[in-house]
């Protein structure tokens, strides 16, 4: 069974919960029409889609998670 999330509320409430249920994608009130007809179209084929700012929200929240507090860790180069 193929689950796309069509969402009013924002990524950061549910978004990742949705991931690890296994939807195939998830759109938020943020995205476009378009990115909903895309979205539509990705997950009858077999794929999966997730709109921009549900993809941003997971990995802050992810590198949150994993970076919180690692003194000098940064995904930015050191100045020279």
């Amino acid at each position: 069974m193929k689950i796309l999330i069509l969402s009013v509320h924002r990524p950061t409430d549910y978004a990742r919960q949705m991931l690890k249920s296994g939807v195939c994608g998830y759109w938020s009130k943020r995205a476009t029409t378009e990115e909903l007809i895309q979205a539509i179209e990705t997950v009858a084929a077999g794929g999966d889609w997730f709109a921009q700012d549900v993809v941003q929200a997971v990995l802050n929240e992810l590198a949150a998670e994993n970076w919180n507090g690692a003194a000098g860790v940064s995904c930015r180069p050191s100045p020279p």
